[in-house]
């Protein structure tokens, strides 16, 4: 079984995060990054990752975040991917898109393309990161692994992206949520978090380009401009090299990176309303302290189930349809795609999903699979010799 620990793990001096106390008469936290307007709640620590069906019961189903100390070591890439030589052997040729800058101002970033090799020659001297879906077709997916929490029990079918961070540090997210559960493993360096609750999601000011992204500045706030900022309370929590964080899905989320060499792994996944445990063993003694990632991959009929699904916050019950819109904020691109999903799982037309209805979705269309489609971003070539003026507009990836 796995207990709470009773690290010391709020001590603001050993992390980025320094809560101020006003020094004039503004609101707490003016022009400050967030989390300097109030304390945050603690956030559950852990020192052993749980069961697959205790992590669904006690942390997906509830939409509670949790970290989880030293899980990712028992990974081999926790050793060899600390290695630059040992990736740019094995990957070097690998043409990936690169962020040119390591502070996320909002949803638009400038990308190029360019090989791994070059990168990992730039990273230390260069404002750049890699924040990459590899969960289709590059081979490094090949070498992650998933904890025992999600071991067995269907989770690794439920898989949507797999995503590779890496910088040298000092990178910062903005604030925005994405719409899947989130396991983020920490292979190198150090990451401070600032989580708020997603039941909480709708007092943030909404970015005009992204419905998951806000507009505020995460690193100044202005708290005459967005006085609503004064009032979200947050989750803190501060992770080293080895530890794991889950991040509920639709939860906004504040990062910042140590000034270390950064990299982890996030596995995204949905959930629907129930898991078949039936290939867990019975004895827990028995999970596997990891298990390949391998490649599977959510179906298009169990990914709309389990977006559904995840907009009623205990995966059971109804959802009226008020409530289904304004919760589903970030899943679809337009307000109006909202109203067509729900008229298409409603059959009886009474303005409330209920699981059985949502269990009677046996086929997903085409026009039905493209409304949850993200906004594409445009990516650039750049010569190998690292010139970013001549840079070409290219299809996307």
């Amino acid at each position: 079984m796995f207990c709470v620990s009773k690290l010391a793990f709020l001590i603001f001096h050993t992390t980025l995060w320094h809560v101020e106390p006003a020094e004039s008469d503004d609101p707490p936290g003016h022009l400050k990054p967030f989390g300097n307007h109030m304390p945050p709640f603690e956030i559950d620590v852990i020192d052993t990752p749980p069961t697959p069906q205790e992590f669904l019961d006690k942390y997906i189903k509830v939409n509670k975040p949790v970290v989880i100390k030293g899980a990712a070591k028992v990974f081999d890439i926790f050793k060899t991917w600390k290695d630059d030589e040992y990736l740019r052997k094995k990957y070097g040729k690998w043409i990936s898109p690169i962020e040119l800058a390591k502070i996320e101002s909002g949803p638009e970033g400038l990308i190029a393309r360019m090989p791994f090799s070059w990168f990992l020659s730039n990273y230390k001297k260069k404002d750049l990161a890699i924040l990459r879906d590899i969960a289709s077709t590059n081979p490094m997916r090949d070498e992650i692994s998933v904890l025992k929490s999600m071991s067995c029990g269907g989770f690794k079918d439920l898989l949507t992206d797999v995503i590779f961070i890496f910088s040298s540090g000092s990178g910062e997210s903005a604030i925005h949520w994405d719409p899947a559960e989130n396991m983020h493993c920490l292979l190198d360096g150090t990451k401070d978090w600032a989580i708020i609750h997603r039941k909480d999601r709708h007092i943030l000011p909404k970015s005009k380009e992204s419905s998951m992204y806000t507009s505020v500045n995460q690193s100044s706030i202005d708290m005459y401009n967005y006085p609503v900022m004064q009032d979200i309370p947050w989750y803190h929590a501060f992770i080293e090299a080895g530890d794991c964080i889950f991040v509920p899905n639709s939860s906004p989320h504040y990062v910042r990176s140590g000034d270390s060499r950064n990299m982890a792994i996030s596995v995204w996944f949905v959930v629907p309303g129930s898991l078949n445990l039936t290939d867990c063993p019975e004895d827990e003694a028995d999970l596997p302290d990891s298990a390949p990632v391998g490649r599977g991959h959510v179906s298009r009929l169990d990914h709309i189930k389990s977006m559904v699904y995840m907009l009623i916050n205990d995966r059971s019950g109804n959802i009226s349809l008020p409530t289904f819109i304004e919760n589903g904020v970030g899943l679809y691109q337009l307000e109006e795609f909202g109203y067509m999903i729900f008229e298409a799982i409603d059959e009886n037309e009474d303005e409330v999903i209920t699981s059985e209805e949502i269990e009677a979705l046996t086929d997903v269309s085409e026009e039905f699979w493209n409304v949850f489609s993200d906004n594409k971003k445009e990516y650039f070539v750049i010569e190998e010799n690292g010139n970013i003026k001549d840079m070409i507009k290219k299809e996307e990836l």
